[in-house]
């Protein structure tokens, strides 16, 4: 049977503000899987929403920016 390891890396959450406010579990309960550092990168909306426009744009844009900034740091 599966049992999940830990991730010693960063991880970046991109969560919903309603599934936070909803959440029993510290960062969605990613904290007891991670590690490393643990950025959460809130998206308004709702979970269902985040993979509609205009929230998957916000999200894209987010994404980039964070690929932007690792492949500056690998320069």
């Amino acid at each position: 049977s599966y049992r999940p390891t830990t991730y010693p890396g960063r991880v970046d959450l991109y969560v919903a503000d309603a599934s936070r406010l909803e959440a029993s579990a510290p960062c969605l309960g990613w904290s007891s899987r991670v590690t490393g550092s643990l950025v959460q990168h809130p998206v308004e909306g709702s979970h269902g929403l985040m993979v509609k426009p205009p929230r998957v744009r916000e999200i894209a844009q987010m994404l980039q920016r964070r690929l932007d900034e690792l492949d500056a740091a690998t320069d």
